[in-house]
């Protein structure tokens, strides 16, 4: 994740993804409600990577938009079903 952020110079998204990654208990609230709700980043994120491998930066902000959006929806369907995040 990291990588791709200082590969893409975006500072904004570097900067947030090393707070986040500095606290591994963030991380793994992700990937608690990604797998509590049975649903796979997996396949976004090889979009994304293909889309950087073959130099398309249209498809690339598409594909990370789509994975942000669904990272998103996913913390929002958890919290609706669920008292908070889990531990």
């Amino acid at each position: 994740h990291l990588a791709i952020a200082e590969f893409s110079k975006n500072e904004i998204a570097q900067q947030i993804l090393k707070i986040l990654l500095a606290d591994n208990n963030v991380y793994n609230v992700f990937n608690h409600i990604s797998s509590s709700l049975k649903r796979s980043e997996i396949t976004r994120h090889d979009r994304i990577v293909e889309a950087l491998k073959n130099r398309e930066p249209i498809a690339a902000k598409e594909a990370m938009t789509e994975h942000l959006d669904r990272i998103l929806e996913n913390v929002n369907d958890y919290m609706s079903n669920h008292s908070g995040l889990p531990e």
